[in-house]
């Protein structure tokens, strides 16, 4: 059989102030590249005048981007859905009572 040579271990030679100094020049590096992007980027001022949502109509909120088209046809489906079944609740089934007088009465209705 062949000799079994031991695996060597690997010893790391890291102390907290080094990995301090890791950490920090991380930070600053981070930053550098942070002031510098956002002194050259300038959306605004290519873009025009910026309008607060509160100053738009609907139709520029809503209607302007296409992918706001589902959102509005589920929440009108979903309007549309909740108000008929109330009304359907409230016109057909004899437990619910919207008039004054025939809420104290009694329900039976296997008579």
């Amino acid at each position: 059989p062949l000799p079994q040579t031991p695996i060597p271990q690997r010893v790391h030679n890291f102390s907290l102030t080094k990995i301090l100094l890791l950490i920090l020049k991380m930070f600053v590096r981070f930053a550098k590249t942070a002031v510098a992007n956002s002194q050259r980027r300038a959306f605004g001022a290519a873009a025009g005048a910026f309008k607060h949502p509160k100053d738009k109509t609907f139709k520029e909120l809503w209607l302007s981007d296409k992918g706001a088209y589902p959102v509005i046809g589920i929440m009108a489906f979903a309007s549309g859905f909740a108000t008929w079944f109330g009304c359907r609740m409230v016109a057909a089934h004899p437990d619910v009572r919207v008039t004054p007088s025939k809420r104290t009465s009694v329900m039976r209705t296997w008579d």
